[in-house]
């Protein structure tokens, strides 16, 4: 039976099947070691993946980092920038302090020098004069106009002021006189009268005027025996605008209101047709209509000078009207002190002016034979005062002493 059994035939099976077994085993070995390598390849590339994340990672913290230690360094850089800002704003603080202290320090040490200027000024004039409450009232005005022109002390509430009428706008209508005026009525003085701003848009005139009262204050003495009248500031509503004019509160040109004998006839005629009804020229609607001209002609009949200065700008020249109009005759004292001025003033043109209608020179030069001189300053700049009282104080003390008596 087992013989039959293990027949060739059954074993070639056995033997088929048994290698197919272990094909089968080799088989699946292999297909095992595919599955290890295919799981280690996989866990080499979830490894491969894991680093590149972990660089990735890692190079992220890294340009994280950097960019805070940017940010931060940025920070302190603005930081440092707005303290050395702060610290720039803090010295120009304490610079602009600095300039502050030395400004006040050198205003302290100029109001120290003004005021020992003044004292010494007061000690040459005497004491301050008592004054009306108007006047001092009035010279505190003419202080601060000082100032604002830049001219320093006017030295106004040193003087003996005399005040009888007042403007248009109520400004006391001031002289001050130097001289005996009683001695002058009983026994007539070599009498000069200045008159200046009768334009109130012509600033320097009025601050010669000033000049001249000061030099007059400190060299008395020699002017003792003369007598001067000087009104200053004969427009005050005109000069205190602030943008002046030439003429009154009332619109009228003063030196055009005096009531000369062709005023009536020639005065308005000629404003209108030469000159085209010019407001700064106006003569007004009849002669002697304002208070400033009023003043004037009031003042030449209280103390009848001898010679009448009027101070004007900005026309540069010396103008004279009165007895002996004419450049020809030398001879005459009048036309002697007009050369005299002149060479005394470093040669300054004389010239004819023509005379107007209801003018100064006409009423006073002419009509009533005063010799009247006008000088025209070469500017109104406030800031050339001082060089146009330098020029002309020599020739005004000429004029001053030069004798000439009604």
């Amino acid at each position: 039976m087992l013989r039959r059994v293990f027949t060739p035939y059954l074993l070639i099976q056995i033997l088929i099947l048994l290698l197919v077994l272990a094909c089968a085993g080799q088989w699946g070995n292999r297909g095992d070691e595919q599955e290890q390598k295919q799981v280690r390849e996989q866990e080499q590339e979830q490894e491969q993946v894991r680093e590149q994340e972990q660089e990735q990672e890692q190079e992220q913290k890294q340009e994280q980092e950097q960019e805070q230690k940017q940010e931060q360094e940025q920070v302190r850089e603005q930081e440092q920038e707005q303290v050395r800002e702060q610290e720039q704003e803090q010295e120009q603080v304490r610079e602009q302090e600095q300039v502050r202290e030395q400004e006040q320090e050198q205003e302290q040490e100029q109001e120290q020098e003004q005021e020992q200027v003044r004292e010494q000024e007061q000690k040459k004039f005497g004491r301050r004069t008592d004054h009306t409450s108007a006047v001092k009232k009035y010279c505190r005005k003419i202080a601060k106009k000082f100032y604002y022109w830049g001219w320093g002390h006017s030295y106004c509430q040193n003087f003996q002021w005399l005040h009888v009428r007042n403007s248009v706008l109520g400004d006391p209508l001031m002289w001050v006189v130097f001289g005996d005026e009683k001695a002058h009525r009983k026994t007539p003085k070599n009498a000069t009268m200045v008159l200046c701003s009768i334009h109130g848009d012509e600033l320097t005139p009025a601050k010669f005027c000033f000049d001249l009262m000061v030099d007059l204050a400190r060299n008395f003495p020699r002017f003792k025996e003369q007598l001067v009248i000087i009104a200053p500031i004969v427009n005050p509503d005109s000069f205190f605008k602030r943008k002046p004019t030439r003429t009154n509160r009332r619109g009228v040109d003063i030196n055009r209101n005096f009531p000369t004998k062709d005023w009536k006839i020639a005065a308005l005629k000629l404003w209108r047709t030469r000159y085209h009804s010019d407001p700064r020229r106006f003569p007004g609607k009849h002669s002697l209509s304002e208070p400033e001209t009023l003043f004037m002609v009031n003042l030449i009949k209280r103390y009848r000078p001898g010679k009448i200065i009027q101070v004007h700008a900005p026309l540069t020249h010396i103008d004279y009207d009165g007895p002996g109009d004419t450049l020809n005759q030398k001879a005459l004292p009048v036309n002697q002190l007009l050369i005299s001025m002149s060479t005394n003033a470093k040669g300054y043109r004389i010239k004819n002016y023509p005379y107007f209608p209801g003018s100064l020179g006409n009423w006073a030069g002419n009509e009533r034979q005063i010799p009247t001189y006008t000088l025209e300053l070469p500017s109104s700049d406030n800031r050339r005062s001082k060089e146009f009282w330098q020029t002309f104080q020599k020739a005004m003390h000429t004029a001053i002493l030069f004798p000439v008596l009604d």
